[in-house]
């Protein structure tokens, strides 16, 4: 065996699902040279990932002793770069801890490195969720997380007939075989809409309790890592994280500073292996020495659901169409309540689908524009049941609305 060959990290898993997800989501995140261990292979019989080392964890490092201001510095950078770079990605690592970050010296011309590892606690829209993330909800977590968790959890007993806990922010026992047997979606952990300030949060979290550790940094540190703490507006998190990072890039000259609205791009050559090294993370893991091999090439997973909103549209219009012709045959005027409705409508589906165009988090958006094609739909059918439309007909009139509540309902 080539023992000049890079280092190489093996964590096992308790489940094929764990395993599947988190090999997805470092494939997709190494494929866009994202700061994160590459994979060398993927067992899935023997349910184990091969990865590279990435040197000690942060909390280990940072609890080493001996540390200069630039090198508590320089890992910071570090760190919060490589979390905003994979929030720039779509992934969202929720369980942000010094323990979750690998820190190696490469030497005098490259500098130091720092990996972001272990995302069984991520969510990403590419790769969804089928069980609860096996995670606690805690007061240091941003509220919307602590919020969700806990309803998830508290849905999981419910799923399964189990006495609860009387207080969710104590350390509880989850049944392990009913956890790796239950298969859900929809959870609400996977639709937090401000995800950038949760991330903002467990950040400032972070860098707090490490900069308390080490009182050279300085009281300024303090303020700047205390202003990521319970944000409510994601621009200003994301801003606040950018101005955080670029601060603590100067300050440890650090040259590569990630700008707004950009994510990596592809690289001309592939990085060179070099020796590594990752913590254990409390699973079993052995190290050995293999040759790398070259990445695998996936696909990134899309939805599309503007579709959807095409069927309400279009039977509500047909619906005031009918209602049209029957007020002409019957040389009656067009009532006050079919203007009024018919006007508020189009006013307010107008708004629904600009915030579903431009928002990023679009399920949201696309639930009210529907919900609000239904009130018309309502109103609609009401007015032509006193016309004397047969009952039949107002069924399929409905039959819209309906069928595409179910099917977002159940996607």
């Amino acid at each position: 065996m080539d023992k000049s060959g890079p280092k190489i990290y093996r964590k096992t898993f308790v489940s094929r699902y764990e395993l599947s997800r988190e090999h997805q989501i470092l494939e997709y995140l190494g494929q866009r040279h994202a700061p994160v261990p590459p994979v060398v292979l993927s067992h899935v019989e023997m349910t184990y990932l091969e990865m590279h080392h990435g040197g000690k964890d942060l909390q280990e490092w940072f609890n080493s002793g001996s540390l200069t201001r630039q090198d508590i510095l320089q890992a910071m950078a570090g760190a919060l770069s490589a979390l905003f770079v994979t929030a720039q990605l779509d992934v969202w690592h929720v369980d942000i801890a010094l323990r979750n970050f690998v820190f190696q010296h490469i030497g005098p011309a490259s500098g130091n490195r720092v990996w972001l590892i272990d995302f069984g606690n991520a969510i990403c829209p590419h790769f969804a969720l089928q069980k609860p993330l096996w995670m606690l909800p805690n007061n240091d977590q941003h509220p919307l997380l602590q919020t969700a968790l806990t309803q998830d959890w508290q849905n999981f007993y419910k799923r399964h007939q189990l006495t609860e806990p009387t207080d969710w922010f104590t350390t509880f026992d989850v049944p392990r075989n009913i956890h790796q047997n239950d298969w859900i979606h929809g959870l609400l952990v996977e639709d937090l809409h401000l995800k950038w300030c949760v991330t903002a949060h467990g950040a400032g979290q972070m860098l707090l309790r490490a900069s308390r550790k080490h009182p050279k940094l300085g009281a300024e540190w303090e303020n700047l890592f205390s202003a990521l703490l319970n944000l409510n507006d994601d621009k200003e998190a994301r801003a606040l994280l950018q101005q955080c990072l670029n601060r603590l890039q100067n300050a440890s000259n650090t040259q590569d500073q990630i700008e707004n609205h950009k994510t990596p791009r592809p690289r001309e050559r592939a990085p060179m292996p070099e020796s590594v090294k990752v913590p254990s993370v409390g699973r079993s893991e052995q190290t050995i020495t293999k040759p790398e091999v070259p990445e695998l090439i996936t696909t990134q997973a899309t939805g599309n659901h503007e579709w959807i909103l095409g069927v309400p549209v279009f039977f509500l219009g047909s619906g005031w169409w009918v209602l049209d012709i029957g007020y002409s045959v019957q040389r009656q005027p067009i009532s006050w309540l079919t203007q009024g409705t018919l006007l508020f409508i189009l006013l307010i589906s107008a708004i629904g689908m600009a915030g579903f165009l431009q928002q990023k988090n679009k399920i949201q958006w696309l639930v009210r524009v529907l919900w609000l094609h239904g009130i018309g739909q309502f109103i609609l059918v009401f007015e032509l049941w006193i016309f004397g439309m047969s009952l039949s007909s107002l069924i399929w009139l409905c039959l819209g609305p309906t069928l595409a509540l179910a099917v977002l309902a159940f996607q």
